[in-house]
């Protein structure tokens, strides 16, 4: 469960920031405006943020039916038979 959690705290992270490091890195390596830059990293902050979101909400779901899974198995696997064999002595 907490690889998944990690998983989709690594997956918006990386969303979160590819646009603005996108466009620190182009002002310092590239001669273009400002204007421009600006429009490069807000198209691909656009772009990502949404398949971080769609991500996530998978992320989410999934740890949702694991859970459920895992307390099916705990709540079935905790129960004890009615009819116990006679103890052997």
């Amino acid at each position: 469960m907490a690889d998944r959690l990690a998983a989709a705290l690594r997956h918006t992270v990386v969303a979160l920031l590819l646009g603005p490091l996108l466009g620190t890195v182009l002002l310092f390596i590239t001669s273009a405006s400002f204007d421009f830059v600006n429009l490069v990293s807000s198209v691909v902050y656009a772009i990502v943020l949404p398949y971080a979101a769609i991500a996530g909400t998978y992320l989410y779901f999934d740890l949702r039916i694991a859970e459920s899974q895992n307390a099916d198995a705990r709540v079935t696997g905790d129960v004890l038979p009615e009819d116990l064999p006679a103890a052997v002595s």
